[in-house]
């Protein structure tokens, strides 16, 4: 065999070669980013499952609220009671401003719930959205298949590189 045609196989057995090699790590590349989305998904399922199940109420921001009601109507009614005493007011009108007292406390309670259900929703939504990027990440690394053409047309250059020097060794 001519030395041309010797290096020509040498050389497309190592283009053949390398191209297999990236194109198994690429593959391996492709795995692993896989992996991680996976992982990924499984952490926003659970910061959306842990912030879904959170009793909005129970919240310390959500507490502090409802105890300075409290407080404030706790004053109201100590002042109501100081002033019933001096302007000689009657148990209905002690019971009307208690009521009104309650039906505040009532009020704030039920917008911090409303509050809750508005968190809620947003955490929804910041997850579907986080999830479907994820996943539009998930089909685009799916459907690359970049390292397969890249194998294809190394080997489809060194066969045509060995029928070149096959060729020109021919003559």
């Amino acid at each position: 065999m001519a030395p041309l045609i010797i290096a020509g196989i040498v050389s497309a057995a190592i283009q053949i070669g390398s191209s297999i090699f990236g194109s198994m790590s690429a593959n391996n590349r492709r795995k692993q980013a896989e992996a991680k989305m996976r992982q990924k998904k499984a952490e926003l399922t659970a910061w959306r499952d842990n912030e879904m199940h959170e009793d909005f109420l129970d919240r310390a921001d959500s507490q502090a609220a409802m105890r300075r009601v409290r407080e404030y109507n706790d004053q109201a009614t100590e002042a109501l009671n100081t002033n019933a005493i001096k302007t000689g007011a009657t148990d209905q009108a002690k019971v009307a401003a208690a009521s009104k007292l309650n039906k505040n406390y009532a009020g704030v309670v039920s917008q911090i719930a409303g509050l809750g259900a508005q968190h809620k929703d947003r955490i929804q939504q910041q997850y579907l959205n986080a999830t479907q990027n994820l996943d539009g990440l998930e089909i685009g690394n799916l459907m690359d298949n970049s390292g397969t053409q890249n194998m294809i047309n190394s080997i489809s250059n060194a066969g045509m590189q060995l029928a070149s020097l096959y060729g020109s060794g021919t003559k």
